[in-house]
Parts: structure tokens; sequence; C-alpha cells
């Protein structure tokens, strides 16, 4: 992987790694389903715009199919589940269970796009696995101790991962800033036929002006709006499982927010776990500069 998309990468897992404390911090003005409801209308906006004038949004019905399958399944399914269940657990427990999507995603490419993974790949993949782990404590009354909780935010791991394993395919017949605002359009015009018709737009008054800063310059423009779209250029150039495992990232940058956002004190354990996954995720990167394939080097963002 070339090293400055890792080093994207990892500021954008680190800007992901705060969404759950963030989220958890707003749900106590509005419900959950809203918050992230807003968050991904305002993000559309501004790719639409920008990716209409840039490339054009034009696709073909499979690949507009694709497209809206992905939207609901990352920004409808996902954070509904997700965000249920880091409203039944820690914050940082969400950002741990996180560690579950690179296997999944790597996975999903192996079956569906039979994209081959390395030796080293796949042994820094487990690697990572077994620094989370060890991070969550899942050994301790401490950890993960809500089985709903859990059960949720692992189901919302998996519609988030089809985001990867669908969007790369599309990703070869489309720029990446195309496919990323059609897909965040298509969710996030599901999500708001939803909450109208649920009624639930009247309840974004609870939502102080400092939540809405956190919600339009953090979630939406940062972690949406650009954090989805650099996810798909990663994606073009680099193998799947290469991108996927920066993920795990963020479970150790997740508890060291949630530290600081929502007082979820580290133990020596979680600092361990997450120099192992540093460890791991480092052990992929080094000496790994492989080129963009042809096909891919001449399209536009």
């Amino acid at each position: 992987m070339n090293k400055k998309i890792f080093i994207i990468l990892l500021l954008t897992n680190a800007a992901w790694a705060g969404t759950y404390a963030a989220t958890k911090s707003l749900m106590g003005h509005a419900p959950y389903y809203l918050i992230t409801s807003i968050r991904y209308i305002i993000a559309a906006i501004p790719l639409l715009l920008i990716a209409y004038h840039r490339t054009g949004l034009r696709m073909n019905a499979m690949d507009v199919f694709k497209c809206g399958l992905m939207g609901i399944a990352t920004f409808t399914l996902s954070p509904v589940l997700m965000y249920a269940g880091v409203g039944l657990s820690r914050s940082s427990d969400a950002a741990i269970i996180t560690a579950m999507e690179p296997l999944l995603v790597s996975l999903g490419a192996y079956i569906y796009l039979r994209e081959k993974i390395g030796r080293k790949t796949a042994f820094a993949l487990l690697i990572a696995f077994g620094g989370a782990m060890t991070l969550s404590e899942f050994w301790n009354t401490n950890g993960m101790i809500n089985p709903l909780g859990t059960f949720l935010i692992l189901f919302g791991v998996f519609f988030e991962s089809l985001y990867s394993v669908i969007g790369k395919q599309v990703l070869a017949r489309h720029p990446a800033l195309k496919v990323s605002a059609v897909t965040i359009a298509l969710g996030s015009a599901f999500n708001m036929v939803t909450i109208t018709a649920l009624g639930l737009w009247p309840q974004a008054k609870g939502l102080t002006l400092s939540d809405w800063l956190v919600l339009v310059l953090y979630l939406s423009l940062l972690c949406t709006a650009l954090g989805y779209t650099i996810w798909f250029v990663a994606l073009k150039d680099t193998s799947t499982a290469n991108v996927t495992i920066t993920i795990f990232t963020q479970p150790a940058l997740g508890i060291l927010i949630s530290w600081i956002w929502v007082n979820e004190t580290p133990t020596a354990t979680t600092i361990i776990g997450a120099l192992i996954i540093f460890i791991a995720v480092a052990s992929v990167i080094i000496g790994n500069n492989s080129k963009p394939t042809k096909h891919l080097q001449n399209q536009p963002l």
C-alpha cells in the first residue's frame, strides 16, 4: 500500500473511531435514528453537487441498484443496529466490535470478488483481531457485558462491511467520488422518507448549538462525506484486505477517544491490545507499496 494512502486511512479511521462517543453524547438530546439520518442527509448534499460537476452521476440500472443496496445497508441498517447497541453498552464496546469488519470484508472480497489474501496479510489480520480481543478484555465482567447490545452492533458491522465488498466491484466502472455520492444519497433518501413517516423531525429541537456543530462539521462533513469517499479512493488502488486492516486501529483509537470524551478509562490490558493492533497493521504496510492497476490509474476521483 502507498504510504501516503496509509497515513490518510489512519487519519480517517481516527476520525471514525470517535463517531461512537459523539453519537452517544448526542443521543441524550434526540433519537439515534434521527441523528444518523440527519448526518447522512447533510453529507449527501455537497457530495452530489461536487460529483455532478466533476464526474456526472449517470450509472446503469444495475450499478444504481448496487449503490442503493450499499446505501440502505451502510447508512440505514448499520447505524440503526450499531447505535442502538451503543445505547445498551459502552461506546468503547462498539469500537471494539468493529474489529470484526476487516475479517468480514476480507472474507467477502475473497468469496464475492475472488480477491486473494496473501499469507502475510491473513496472518496480520488474525494478530490484529487478537489484539482487539485483548483490548476488549472479553474475559472480564468490565468488558462487553450486554449480549443484546453486542448482538445489535455485530449485525450493524456486517451490513457496513457490504460498503467495501460491493463498492469494490462498482468502483471498477465508476470514479470513487461518484459512487460515494450516489450511495450516500440513496441511503439518505430512504432515511428521509422513514423519519418523515415516523414523525421524528420535531425531536431535532432537542439538539443544542454545540450538538449541531458536532453533527454537521464532524459527523457529516468530516466522517461521512470526506471519510467514505477517501475509503473508496483507497479501495480503487489497493487490495480490499490491505485497506480494511486499517479498521483495526479504530478500537485502539476509540478507547482513547472514549476516555477523553465520556470518561471510560482504559486499563493496562487495553493498552497492550492497542500496541498489538498497531504492530500487526504496520507489518502489512512496511515494504508493501504496490502500484494501482492500469484500468484504475486513469480514472478520475
